[in-house]
């Protein structure tokens, strides 16, 4: 794919997903704020799609800056040391961090979808579903989306 269709379709992809702003964030973050993230890795794998996703933050906000210390096709292997030196970093428990780091598991059960019945019911569980988690329930959605 070329760079500059690369930047289209995050573009496009941008104004899909913000539209004109996620309206929590913009009413209780002041516009000034200054914050920094940290990637932890769960599991040992190979880094991928961090050039990617410097494009996507550079197209967001130009003036971020990222200190890099993998690159793609990087190995990383967790160790536990490696997780109570994060945890002293930061100043959590090692507990809190393995806790944090740990899937989740859905609040909507099998059952659930097996007794609702009335419309009303079918409602309430969807609005678990997304309450539960929003992203995943916005991909499946963006899956069964085909266009015209």
């Amino acid at each position: 794919m070329k760079e500059e269709d690369l930047k289209k379709f995050i573009q496009n992809a941008l104004i899909e997903d913000i539209g004109d702003g996620d309206h929590t964030s913009l009413a209780s973050i002041p516009s000034d704020a200054i914050s920094q993230a940290h990637l932890i890795v769960k599991d040992n794998g190979i880094i991928a799609g961090i050039e990617l996703a410097k494009m996507i933050f550079n197209e967001v906000d130009s003036s971020l800056k990222i200190e890099q210390t993998l690159k793609d096709g990087d190995k990383v292997l967790r160790t536990e040391d490696e997780v109570k030196a994060r945890a002293e970093e930061t100043g959590e428990t090692l507990e809190e961090i393995k806790a944090r780091l740990k899937p989740k598991k859905s609040n909507v059960s099998a059952d659930m979808f097996d007794t609702a019945n009335t419309y009303d019911d079918k409602v309430a569980l969807v609005r678990l579903l997304v309450a539960d988690d929003a992203g995943r329930v916005a991909n499946v959605l963006k899956k069964m989306i085909r266009p015209a």
